[in-house]
């Protein structure tokens, strides 16, 4: 996001009319997603290079890319074309394991060298089946991630960020992802 070192406001869009909308709302960051493909759903590349060209580098843009697997960038080769700033996958069924998190920094790895790659934790991290998010905020201080969202898995109208973790946790997790920068 910026170097404020605050939390900013990301606004997740599905195209360029909405973008214009986003930024004049006062959004930090617009985020590209198709929400009928899941709560991180990789939106055609040709809405996501609508939004860029929108949004004229007044803000950064990031694209969501599903959930991760090892062909998240094969799936996704034609996004890494456009001028993104950054890219995301959730951990859905990405389980803590001897080695957690080596695919995720192969696959960061792989990035052009202009587009970050975002530390993604779900707040309803069991209904995820994946790491719970102070495991993801210790992993991205540890790897110097530029940016961790904390997101939901669940997209229902009655479960929101602050039903899966308290509000005292979610302070809790930026501090820590303060500490690393």
């Amino acid at each position: 996001m910026s170097e404020r070192n605050r939390p900013g406001l990301l606004v997740s869009v599905r195209n360029g009319d909405e973008a214009v909308t986003a930024l004049e709302a006062g959004a930090d960051l617009i985020d590209v997603k198709e929400p009928s493909r899941g709560p991180l759903g990789i939106a055609h590349h040709e809405a996501v290079a609508e939004v860029i060209a929108a949004v004229g580098g007044r803000v950064p843009v990031s694209a969501a890319l599903g959930e991760w697997s090892p062909s998240v960038l094969t799936a996704a080769h034609w996004h890494l074309e456009l001028d993104l700033d950054y890219v995301k996958w959730g951990l859905s069924g990405y389980q803590a394991a001897a080695a957690w998190g080596e695919e995720l920094l192969e696959t960061r790895r792989e990035l052009p060298a202009r587009i970050e790659a975002v530390a993604v934790a779900y707040a309803d991290w069991e209904k995820a089946s994946c790491a719970p998010p102070a495991e993801v905020t210790r992993f991205a201080k540890r790897f110097r991630y530029k940016v961790l969202l904390i997101d939901t898995f669940q997209k229902d109208a009655k479960v929101g960020l602050f039903d899966a973790l308290k509000p005292a946790e979610v302070a809790e997790l930026i501090r820590n992802a303060r500490r690393g920068g």
